[in-house]
């Protein structure tokens, strides 16, 4: 099985199994958040950080400019984080990846997203199938496989928990 490469040009070898299929999942949204916006959330606030450090500076000459850091602060992060909330957790596809889930990865091939009900008033599954080709970066963070696909906006997130317990993801240096 070839490997799959990163874009942090590391290597990820999922498994010598043909079939990897998950356990039924559900992500929090909580979980979902901190997974969809970790890099668009830092960006925000490392834009922040520029103007409270001339504060900072300039406040050491004259306290009224800390006054403006601190309103800078208090007013700015709130709509930062509420900006980011909304662009992520209030986005279509987060629906879809806050739904009680089932994943099938079958390497090189197709990886199977099938959309569980709630209950049983629900519509019956429905499943999203994507080529392999199409997931352009893999990632392993706080206990989830990430996967970064062309199709979507924001990433595919799988428990390691849900997954099969033979199977654990490797982690090696890229041979190129």
């Amino acid at each position: 099985m070839p490997p799959l490469h990163s874009a942090n040009t590391k290597t990820y070898i999922l498994s010598n199994m043909d079939i990897i299929q998950s356990r039924p999942f559900q992500l929090t949204p909580r979980a979902y958040f901190r997974i969809s916006s970790g890099a668009v959330l830092w960006r925000w606030l490392a834009w922040l950080a520029v103007p409270l450090l001339a504060c900072l500076v300039a406040g050491c000459f004259d306290l009224r400019w800390w006054m403006v850091g601190l309103i800078l602060l208090l007013l700015v992060v709130p709509f930062v984080v509420f900006n980011v909330y909304i662009s992520r957790l209030l986005h279509p596809e987060a629906r879809r990846a806050l739904a009680r889930q089932r994943v099938t990865l079958i390497p090189n091939e197709t990886l199977t997203v099938t959309y569980l009900p709630e209950n049983e008033t629900e519509s019956p599954e429905q499943t999203e199938t994507i080529p392999w080709t199409a997931i352009t970066g893999l990632d392993l963070t706080n206990g989830h496989l990430i996967l970064t696909l062309k199709s979507r906006k924001l990433p595919l997130a799988i428990p390691l928990s849900s997954l099969p317990p033979d199977l654990s993801p490797l982690l090696v240096d890229d041979p190129m």
